[in-house]
C-alpha cells in the first residue's frame, strides 16, 4: 500500500544531492514526520573485459571513507541529461583509458531504497582495447588495475572489494560470462 506525502521541503537543493524531509502517512495510526530522502544522480558502473580474462578494477582514494577503495570505473549522471550507455562509456575512457565496440546491459538496481532515489546501470564492455590515456578530473586519484576474473571472488571474499555496486556489477557480470560460454 502506497504511502501518503503529506508534507515535503528540502533541506539541501545543491548540483550533487538533494536532501528531503517529507511527512507522510502510512496508515491510519502513524504518520511520520521527519521521513528524510536522498535525491542523488543516477550511477554507471562498468566491467571492462580484455583480453577475454581479465578485467580492470580502478584503486581511488574516497574521502568519507578516508581510504582507498578497489571497484570498477563508473560514476554519476543526470539521466534526463544523457544515456546510461553514453555515460559508461565516457566514464571507461575518462578513467581507464580503454574502449568497446561490445557493450552489454547487465541491468540496473537500487542502491539503498529505502531513503535514496538514485539508481545504478550496470555495463559489461567486451574486448576492450587502450585506446588513450586517463582523463582523470582533478578531485580524482584514481590507479588502474589489471585483475584475472579468476580472482575477483576471492577479492570480494577478503574484503578488497567492499563496494556494493561494484560487487553487485561483477556478481552479474560473472554471471552473463558463465552463461554465454
Amino acid at each position: 500500500m502506497p504511502w501518503e506525502k503529506i508534507k515535503s521541503e528540502y533541506i539541501l537543493n545543491a548540483k550533487w544531492l538533494k536532501v528531503r524531509k517529507d511527512t507522510v502517512k502510512i496508515n491510519d495510526e502513524l504518520v511520520i514526520d521527519d521521513y528524510y530522502v536522498t535525491e542523488n544522480n543516477d550511477v554507471v558502473l562498468v566491467f571492462p573485459v580484455i583480453e577475454k580474462e581479465y578485467v580492470i578494477l580502478k584503486k581511488e582514494y574516497r574521502y568519507p571513507l578516508d581510504k582507498i577503495t578497489q571497484e570498477l570505473p563508473g560514476g554519476m549522471f543526470d539521466g534526463s541529461k544523457e544515456s546510461a550507455l553514453a555515460v559508461a562509456k565516457r566514464e571507461l575512457l575518462e578513467e581507464t583509458g580503454l574502449n568497446s565496440e561490445s557493450w552489454i546491459n547487465l541491468g540496473e538496481f537500487y542502491d539503498c531504497p529505502t531513503k535514496d532515489t538514485s539508481k545504478m546501470h550496470l555495463f559489461l564492455a567486451n574486448n576492450c582495447v587502450q585506446t588513450a590515456a586517463l582523463l582523470i578530473n582533478p578531485q580524482e586519484e584514481i590507479e588502474p588495475v589489471k585483475i584475472g576474473l579468476n580472482e575477483l571472488e576471492e577479492l570480494i571474499n577478503n574484503n578488497s572489494i567492499q563496494v556494493t555496486g561494484s560487487m553487485a556489477c561483477i556478481y552479474k557480470a560473472m554471471l552473463y560470462l558463465k552463461n554465454s560460454e
